[in-house]
């Protein structure tokens, strides 16, 4: 249970989401059995930056080669736009609009579930694809 209470089965109808909790300590992407609420509360936090990897879980970035490789590319994009807002070409580079959002530059990162996700499924597809036999 989710959210550590029992539903009854007009509030529980075997939907299933992805944990946070599970992702970030366990890097375990299977989907879990929720209640309706769950599910709901589940999808709407799906694309929310809310989790910072560095306090949760920082034994992460090393054990994930891909989280370690982001990481390291948030860090560039970061010092990046640290450049261009300092170059006095760069301000005409930048305009009015930043390159980069100051999300995805600050040092402090908070990742929404969904950026967990999407490399995974990506590489399950590209698995999947490499893995088909010719019909």
């Amino acid at each position: 249970a989710y959210l550590g209470k029992y539903f009854c089965h007009s509030c529980h109808h075997e939907q299933s989401a992805f944990i946070p909790a599970r992702i970030l300590h366990k890097w375990d992407f299977r989907k879990q059995r929720v209640s309706n609420f769950a599910a709901e509360l589940l999808g709407k936090m799906m694309f929310e930056p809310l989790y910072s990897v560095q306090d949760i879980n920082s034994a992460l970035y090393k054990s994930v080669s891909e989280l370690k490789y982001t990481r390291a590319l948030r860090y560039q994009l970061f010092f990046l736009n640290e450049y261009l807002r300092a170059c006095k070409n760069g301000k005409d580079l930048l305009g009015s609009k930043a390159v980069v959002s100051t999300q995805s530059t600050g040092i402090v990162v908070l990742l929404s579930c969904s950026s967990f996700l999407y490399p995974r499924l990506t590489q399950l597809n590209q698995d999947a694809v490499l893995n088909e036999k010719p019909g």
